[in-house]
């Protein structure tokens, strides 16, 4: 792997982890204003 590719591909699990912690934050927002469920 090439130098370049091995920043490419840090940079990459960087920003698929900030996704995934953003992705967590929408699904409990959405989950607390589910009329279905009944919370809130």
């Amino acid at each position: 792997m090439t130098k370049t590719e091995s920043a490419e591909l840090r940079g990459l699990k960087r920003r698929n982890k900030l996704l995934e912690q953003e992705n967590e934050v929408l699904r409990r927002a959405a989950a607390c204003h589910d009329p279905v469920r009944g919370h809130r």
